[in-house]
């Protein structure tokens, strides 16, 4: 008796820490990977298209450099200025990888000091916030075999050391986990006073 205690008392603690260690950068129910990222690679800064800031509903598109089959990766949202809490944002994006995994979220454009992930917008495990992008059904939004993706968000301006009411952020697709969090696209975007 005291043996099958002492083993389900080790079991719970292995869980326990594992589990612990997964929630801080992992949304729920999702599988790692045995690929491996060299996270030191370097990616160019964003190029901004032309898109037009006259509407709350604009559309603008953005592509980014980076390393990998995502070099021409590209977002095309549905709004991105004077946003306001909830409002529904389509974002169609196009040219990522379909064997890597990639999140979406409104992003602060500062880097946080010591940590591989942006900080966003929303808690991690609010899928209306953010989105994981993944093929093979294992995403919140499915990544498509030609490199596409739709994903819908509704806007949240703070999030656990952002606010992008007085903060610089973007709509961002990033490397999820298994990618070392690196920048793939983003757009900018406001938030209504």
């Amino acid at each position: 008796m005291t043996r099958n205690f002492k083993r389900s008392l080790t079991a719970a603690a292995g869980v326990l820490l594992l589990g612990t260690a997964l929630a801080a950068c992992s949304p729920p129910n999702e599988n790692d990977s045995q690929k491996k990222v060299d996270t030191a690679t370097s990616a160019a800064a964003p190029k901004s298209q032309a898109h037009d800031h006259s509407t709350e509903s604009a559309a603008a598109s953005t592509s980014a450099q980076a390393s990998g089959s995502d070099q021409e990766a590209a977002i095309v949202a549905s709004a991105t200025q004077n946003l306001v809490e909830g409002q529904e944002i389509t974002l169609n994006v196009s040219g990522l990888n379909p064997q890597a995994g990639y999140y979406a979220a409104i992003c602060s454009t500062a880097a946080p000091h010591g940590a591989p992930a942006p900080l966003c917008t929303g808690q991690h495990s609010d899928t209306t916030a953010q989105a994981w992008i993944k093929s093979g059904g294992m995403g919140t939004t499915p990544l498509n075999a030609d490199g596409t993706a739709t994903v819908t968000l509704h806007a949240a301006s703070t999030g656990q050391g952002v606010d992008c009411k007085t903060d610089k952020c973007v709509l961002k697709v990033f490397g999820d986990h298994t990618e070392g969090f690196r920048d793939v696209a983003e757009v900018p975007v406001t938030f209504a006073s």
